[in-house]
């Protein structure tokens, strides 16, 4: 009866309990490992993505270096055929740099940097990849003969127009070969998901069998010693003594073991300070991130200065109202590109924000907390789960802990994707205005409708529509010879002026109407129509005229600009109105040139 409780049973447990535990953490271990490894696979597929992008953006570079050399050689402007050719040569390095990386990995020229890349080791990427080649080596080729070649003209140049052949098919290749990268892509995400959403099940599921387990060795064989405890009541009274000297032993190992604590607590404080100093590495870092913010600032601020001087440089020939006319057309398709860019950069900012601070609230501290009270109960594990209410509660606190931990990844996830969303946003809008990005003055068969169509777009985007009803009453019309930058310039310039006026109205039933007919067989009319604050009968002779402006912080240049450049193109620009608060119409005319005759 005086023997002491044999111990091999404890060890058992304990050991048990050790390898359910070690389970479980390797099965985590194992669980960030896939998703660290996937992770790194989806992010390579990010750069070959983005390289594949920056690769296509080279070529257009290319194209329309080379194609302006051409231009310098037909109209003997060596000056521009040399400055050209140079930017061509440094384009076409950067783009066979590109392609070689594409193929065999190493360093790529994205977005003014050089990023290093993986070999592709999907067979079917690979022979995309291979297929670039020869069809970079026409376009060199061609590049090469149409620069050498005796016909100069712009017009019916063979040379010219393989060149532009084989410049066409290499980028209808790369965007082929970005749709199977962003197709493995987002294959690596799905499986990356996958495996996220059983990492969770997979915690859970260690826990119910942890509880299981010490229910079942802990809990009942505790209750069963109980009862054997009443039934030795009486040997129990006779080792009094010897229980109150084990009690001095343990009184002896907690004091030890409080000298530990306070170690540990001390280490916990060290890495208090730690943490502390990494916080401040992260507030220098944003600063230095805010200090690249402006320098980038100051080179776009620099950039666009030296295109205002460039622009100013190319058209010192030509009339200087047309030039300041289509350099308040590109300022109004600029001032959309930017609103509508910075609309989705607030979305941007606010997720990128709320994903800072779910960061900064993510609870690691009762993680820390349990593993401290774990180490300091290591001496006798099963007696703090038997005895310890804490103990008894840890398993039930570990699940809820787990549940948490999973809801926070979800939120955060959640946030990611928004951002992403917002990214490929701007992307799309960016995109869509550099299809107008290019000043020519050449004109070329254009659909009218799709024109008047793309200006609604960007002048609705940029404001958003603020209840106003848009009818449209476009006559499907031939293709037309004309330049596309002149109509649209105009176009949305009476765009904005209507939407001003609307918004000077206010209230219900705000109408903007446009429309396109074809009045006689040699002319196209084009009409703005709204029903907004409407124009003075004596200011309908003032409108046209330079600095003339009934608009709060207006310039008076975009109504004086857009007559300057519909007599450019041979047509008329008038208003009409009944008077204020009746509407306002504007009418485009200018001669119809079938683009088939």
């Amino acid at each position: 009866m005086n023997a002491p409780p044999p111990r091999a049973g404890t060890r058992g447990l304990v050991r048990s309990f050790v390898v359910l535990v070690a389970a479980s953490v390797a099965l985590q271990l194992a669980s960030l490992m896939a998703v660290r490894e996937i992770s790194l696979r989806t992010e390579q597929r990010r750069l070959l993505a983005s390289a594949s992008d920056a690769t296509r953006e080279l070529l257009d570079r290319y194209e329309s270096t080379t194609y302006l050399a051409v231009v310098g050689l037909s109209t003997s402007d060596w000056d521009l055929l040399l400055r050209q050719r140079k930017l061509a040569k440094q384009f076409e390095g950067e783009l066979a740099q590109n392609l070689a990386a594409l193929q065999l990995g190493g360093k790529a020229h994205i977005g003014g940097a050089e990023v290093s890349l993986l070999a592709e080791d999907d067979p079917a990427t690979k022979e995309r990849l291979a297929a670039t080649e020869p069809l970079w080596g026409e376009v060199q080729k061609s590049a090469v003969r149409v620069l050498r070649s005796d016909h100069q003209s712009l017009r019916n140049n063979p040379d010219l127009e393989r060149f532009q052949a084989a410049t066409q098919r290499l980028a209808e290749a790369l965007v082929t070969l970005d749709a199977d990268i962003s197709k493995r892509a987002g294959s690596d995400l799905r499986w990356l998901g996958q495996v996220q959403r059983a990492l969770p099940v997979g915690t859970v599921a260690l826990m119910l069998l942890l509880g299981a387990f010490v229910f079942r060795r802990i809990l009942l064989p505790f209750d069963e010693s109980m009862k054997d405890l009443a039934r030795s009541e009486g040997a129990l009274r006779v080792a009094r003594d010897e229980l109150e000297r084990r009690v001095e032993e343990r009184t002896a190992e907690l004091s030890a073991a409080n000298g530990e604590l306070v170690g540990e607590r001390e280490k916990l404080a060290r890495a208090n300070h730690e943490l502390e100093a990494q916080r401040e590495e992260l507030v220098r870092a944003n600063a230095a991130l805010e200090r690249q913010e402006e320098a980038l600032r100051r080179s776009n601020e620099e950039l666009e200065r030296r295109v205002e001087e460039r622009t100013a440089e190319l058209r010192e020939a030509q009339q200087r109202s047309l030039e300041l006319a289509r350099q308040a057309g590109m300022t109004e398709i600029a001032s959309n590109v930017l609103h509508n860019v910075g609309n989705v950069l607030n979305h941007v900012n606010t997720s990128s924000a709320m994903l800072s601070e779910r960061l900064r609230a993510l609870r690691v501290e009762p993680i820390l907390k349990a593993a401290e009270m774990l180490d300091a109960q290591k001496a006798d594990l099963a007696g703090f789960f038997l005895k310890d209410e804490r103990g008894r509660r840890l398993p039930e606190y570990f699940g809820k802990l787990g549940q948490n931990l999973a809801a926070e990844r979800t939120e955060l996830l959640s946030l990611v994707g928004a951002l992403e969303e917002h990214v490929t946003h701007i992307r799309a809008i960016v995109d869509f205005q550099q299809s107008y990005a290019t000043v020519t003055n050449l004109d070329e068969p254009v659909d009218l409708t799709a024109v008047l169509e793309d200006a609604l777009r960007m002048a609705m985007a940029s404001g958003g529509r603020g209840g106003v009803v848009v009818d449209r009453a476009l006559s499907p019309l031939p293709r037309a010879l004309c330049d596309k930058h002149k109509l649209l310039q105009i176009v949305l310039n009476l765009l904005a002026n209507a939407k001003w006026a609307l918004d000077e109205r206010g209230g219900e039933g705000k109408r903007l109407s446009v429309r396109l007919a074809r009045p006689a067989e040699d002319r196209v009319r084009i009409q703005v129509i709204d029903n907004g604050v409407g124009i003075d009968s004596a200011l309908l002779t003032k409108i046209f005229q330079h600095g003339f402006t009934t608009r709060k912080g207006g310039h008076g240049f975009g109504l004086h600009s857009s007559a300057l450049v519909a007599r450019a193109m041979g047509g008329t620009l008038a208003a009409e109105s009944e008077g204020p608060g009746r509407g306002a119409a504007f009418t485009l005319e200018f001669p119809f040139r079938p683009a088939e005759a």
